[in-house]
């Protein structure tokens, strides 16, 4: 397996997702696998938040999970029939329970 990373510009949040790849690749070899992060789509469907306090980070791991239980590490949850941590919530630099 041959890895190739794609440097780009800075994705800018809202922006047309399929339009900005199609700006860096022209056309993939066959049998290909082009790889997009989630925090790139999050992004790209304005799927974002500013998380002040706990209390909003638990109201938001709630609202995204049809199940959330806290443990010591992580928040336990389930989203469209998945268990993952923190319902897919991406929480940059801030812990996870308290």
């Amino acid at each position: 397996m041959i890895i190739k990373p794609i440097k780009t510009r800075i994705f800018i949040e809202g922006e047309d997702l399929v339009n900005f790849i199609t700006k860096y690749i022209k056309r993939l070899p066959e049998q290909a696998v082009l790889v997009i992060t989630s925090k790139i789509v999050s992004l790209a469907e304005k799927r974002t938040a500013i998380v002040e306090n706990i209390q909003t980070k638990v109201e938001l791991i709630r609202k995204e999970s049809q199940y959330a239980l806290p443990t010591k590490h992580v928040w336990r949850t389930i989203k469209d029939g998945l268990v993952m941590a923190t319902a897919g919530v991406w929480l940059s630099h801030q812990p996870l329970i308290r």
